[in-house]
């Protein structure tokens, strides 16, 4: 997946050639988690353009939050690429759990957007919210995969452990909607 372009992914997933999870299930929402976590360390390298900063103080916490965002969610890309490439799909519970895995990187992706958000210079404030809402859309999209599987999972702990992630999804949501609110309000107050 890493060494294919865009628009042959997107060419052979309209043609119905690979699903839309990928073989595992997760490809599809595991790269908005890997877009979501891309935008975030965006926004975490960028400097602040008005120049009405804090003190030299202030400047350097923001200079390790920052930091500290970027190397988390570089990982957190990193991880959901990973789940991108993995196309061998193993059988439900797996499946599954790669979904539930993406569901894990989008909450950490909103965490993060969370503590970058005070520190967010105006002009990044849009990709900061874009972040969010291609975080949340890579949680829903991956409980609705998981949802699917969960029918097809026998073992009574699996399926509790499936349905124990799933049910992070609409606090996730929830965090990002009043984020995104919090973005927009500092975009237009």
């Amino acid at each position: 997946m890493r060494t294919e372009t865009i628009s042959g992914y997107l060419d052979r997933l309209a043609a119905g050639g690979v699903p839309a999870g990928g073989g595992s299930g997760a490809a599809a929402p595991a790269l908005l988690a890997a877009q979501a976590a891309a935008l975030l360390a965006s926004v975490a390298r960028e400097d602040p353009q008005d120049g009405a900063g804090p003190g030299a103080g202030a400047d350097e916490a923001r200079r390790r939050l920052t930091a500290r965002v970027r190397a988390a969610a570089d990982g957190l890309r990193e991880m959901a690429l990973k789940l991108a490439d993995d196309e061998a799909g193993s059988g439900a519970v797996a499946d599954a759990r790669a979904r539930g895995a993406v569901i894990m990187i989008a909450e950490a992706g909103v965490e993060l957007a969370g503590k970058l958000l005070p520190v967010t210079d105006r002009a990044a404030l849009p990709d900061l919210a874009t972040a969010l809402e291609t975080a949340r859309a890579a949680a829903r999209s991956a409980r609705t995969g998981v949802e699917a599987l969960l029918t097809a999972v026998t073992d009574p702990a699996a399926h509790a452990e499936l349905t124990a992630l799933t049910a992070g999804v609409d606090p996730l949501t929830t965090c990002a909607d009043h984020l995104i609110a919090d973005t927009t309000h500092r975009l237009h107050g």
